[in-house]
């Protein structure tokens, strides 16, 4: 029996035309990219006038006679026959009439790499299966793959519907299922996103094929033994060609592909390469790139491409600069956080050694003070090696320093004249006089400073305390909104100072903070009512303004005070704590500048030239300095007793004594004074002295 009749294939085409010639929209699930591939192979370049000299010479081709016509397009590909019959309604004729048949079974043989028309499929229907679009025979769905076993083009759905294991009709155990002769299939399937292997034992078959075997089998059976024999025997042997051709045919689908893939891994690779270098060429540099440059995620607008135009750049870009801008931006904010650390670390030693240049004693007192470092580090010399960007180790004797440092005590100067006229411009009734720097000596001119950025605010008299608070503000001290000045006169506190003025006798509008000091009075607060055992706090006149200022202003709208007599003040002071600048944190050693932007205590600095610097005895002042500021000794005040036992006697013996040291005891404290001290049995008043302590009262309006 001749093998073309032993599997009559059915040659139906339920998808009609082999190439639509409308196809409404662009599916990409549809392309063929085996016959893309082949049909590029054949796209030669060829120069402008070949191709003119080709167009007219083909102009009467239409015209020739029918056999040359079939000899010339013997010479064809498969695929330029589907063009061709694409031009014309004649051509499409000739291409789709039986008698062209066997000139595309020949166009096969072409090219020796195309796998051969097989003699139970038409020519055309071949063409199709190997580069028709991907879609389905049965339902016309895209995406379906070809099966070269069943020889058809078919989707999951479709293959699940027409595959059989068994023979309908048949038992399982019946010749027909055991026998070799049904074309099965045992192929993968694409179902969603997975890899479905649809797929027995001895494979499926497809149902139309197997319904024309069946049919076959069953005929024969009926005559003679012989004849069924031979149509298995040839049956089986087809279905082995079948089986190694399919291997063949999708081996070299395969190859195409993977061809194809390797010339366009190579453009791809080419086209990536060159991104960087256009990167380059837009600006970027290398070290934003490359730690950057990363796999993108769509590889579909380069895929394909021989190089990268600026279309294609201006297509890809949007997916590749993000990364870049991305790296670049956190290079450069690293740069800056880096370089201002390195101007900040810079600024810290600058400023250091300036404080400790620029430092300035404060009259009468041991300790110094220092113009704030937002004035210092706008000195243009010194501005300008602070912002140099560089790790160069700042010394005190550092040349370039010292040079940038010879101006600075005029600029601080300057500094200090326009902050006494800003400050002289905040006295009350500064509109009604000429403005005087004088004015701020005056005991009277007090003001209430900032600290920082914080809403803690001091109250000093006068230039030096203000100035040795001003190193605290971190800005200017210049006007701004009312609630936010930095530094503002008290009204409260100016009328604090007259009055105390006033009960040593002064003149408030012209006694300065010297003179007050001079007296070193002390006084109690009328406002204030003492404590349950009577006892009122002795202060000196500087704490008396700042505890009118900083105590409810409900409670002290009046200054209301009393002025201790001599001996009462002497008393007082007497019993006063001295003020220990030891345990604040105002200390800096001289020789370095490890302590200068931090100052610590007294022992630690100490500690610090015993040990870094082999001091053994540090002196104050040479050694190691302190800066005045906001921070006050704490002390406890001294309080006067008033009630049933008042301390108001003093020893007129201890006064012979020690006539500048004055100790004053309650009655019943006297007479046990003399007993046990001058060794008197029967102390009389002549032994002792009734002091007052109030000698002058500022009452309470």
């Amino acid at each position: 029996m001749d093998s073309a009749e032993a599997l009559p294939f059915i040659i139906d085409d339920p998808s009609g035309e082999f190439f639509p010639r409308v196809i409404p929209a662009r599916d990409l699930d549809t392309v063929n990219y085996v016959a893309v591939e082949v049909w590029k192979s054949l796209c030669v370049p060829r120069d402008q006038s070949r191709l003119q000299h080709l167009s007219q010479d083909l102009s009467l081709f239409p015209s020739m006679q029918l056999d040359i016509v079939l000899e010339v397009l013997s010479y064809l590909h498969p695929l330029e026959l589907t063009r061709v019959a694409r031009t014309n309604k004649t051509f499409r004729q000739l291409l789709h009439s039986p008698v062209s048949d066997a000139l595309w079974r020949n166009s096969f043989l072409v090219v020796d790499s195309l796998p051969h028309c097989p003699p139970q499929i038409p020519g055309r229907r071949w063409t199709k299966l190997l580069f028709g679009p991907r879609i389905c025979d049965e339902c016309g769905q895209p995406d379906s793959n070809v099966d070269y076993i069943l020889r058809r083009r078919v989707c999951t759905k479709c293959l699940a519907q027409n595959l059989l294991d068994t023979v309908p009709g048949y038992a399982e155990s019946h010749e027909l299922n055991s026998l070799d002769i049904f074309h099965r299939t045992k192929a993968w399937r694409p179902e969603s996103h997975d890899d479905v292997h649809i797929d027995a034992e001895r494979g499926k078959f497809w149902r139309r094929d197997g319904a024309v075997i069946v049919e076959i089998y069953e005929t024969l059976s009926l005559s003679s033994e012989g004849d069924l024999s031979c149509f298995i025997e040839s049956q089986t042997a087809l279905v082995v060609e079948v089986r190694d051709f399919a291997v063949k045919c999708q081996e070299w689908a395969e190859n195409v592909i993977y061809v194809a893939s390797s010339e366009y891994t190579n453009k791809l690779s080419r086209v990536v390469t060159s991104i960087p270098k256009r990167l380059v060429s837009e600006g970027f540099l290398e070290v934003d790139i490359y730690p950057a440059w990363y796999t993108p995620h769509n590889w579909d607008p380069l895929y394909r491409k021989p190089r990268l135009t600026s279309k294609l750049w201006n297509r890809v870009s949007p997916d590749i600069l993000p990364p870049i801008i991305r790296a670049r931006d956190d290079r450069l904010a690293n740069e800056r956080r880096l370089r201002i650390a390195r101007i900040a670390r810079r600024k810290e030693s600058v400023l250091a050694v300036a404080i400790m240049a620029l430092r300035t004693p404060v009259a009468g007192i041991r300790h110094a003070y220092y113009p704030p470092p937002h004035t210092i580090d706008t000195f243009p010399p010194l501005s300008k090696f602070i912002n140099e960007d560089t790790e160069e180790h700042i010394s005190m004797d550092n040349p370039r320093l010292v040079q940038a440092l010879v101006g600075a005590p005029a600029f601080v100067d300057a500094w200090c004249t326009e902050t006494k006229m800003f400050l002289a411009s905040l006295l009350p009734d500064v509109d009604r006089m000429p403005l005087d720097l004088r004015h701020l000596e005056l005991a009277t001119s007090v003001f209430r400073v900032r600290r920082s950025v914080s809403y803690q605010k001091d109250t000093v008299i006068g230039w030096e305390q203000a100035r040795a608070h001003l190193h605290w503000c971190h800005g200017p001290p210049a006007p701004q909104l009312p609630e936010q000045k930095l530094v503002h006169s008290s009204a409260k506190g100016a009328a604090s100072a007259a009055a105390l003025a006033l009960l040593l006798d002064m003149d408030p509008l012209t006694t300065t903070a010297a003179d007050m000091d001079t007296t070193d009075a002390r006084f109690v607060c009328g406002n204030c009512a003492p404590s349950t055992n009577g006892r009122r706090a002795a202060l000196s006149w500087r704490d008396c303004v700042v505890h009118d200022v900083e105590l409810d202003p409900t409670s002290h709208t009046t200054p209301s005070w009393f002025l201790l007599s001599p001996l009462a003040a002497m008393d007082v002071r007497r019993r006063e704590e001295p003020d220990d600048y030891f345990q604040i944190a105002i200390w800096a050693c001289t020789l370095c500048t490890q302590h200068t932007r931090g100052f610590t205590e007294h022992s630690d600095i100490v500690g610090h030239l015993r040990y870094r610097h082999k001091i053994p005895n540090p002196v104050d002042g040479k050694h190691l300095v302190s800066f005045l500021g906001p921070e006050r000794p704490r002390r406890r005040h001294v309080m006067l007793i008033e009630g049933a036992h008042p301390p108001r006697y003093r020893c007129n013996r201890c006064a012979q004594e020690a006539p500048n040291t004055v100790k004053l005891f309650p009655l019943r404290s006297i007479v046990r004074h003399i007993s046990d001290r001058h060794l008197l049995d029967a102390p009389g008043n002549n032994d002792w002295t009734e002091v007052e302590p109030i000698l002058r009262v500022l009452p309470h309006s």
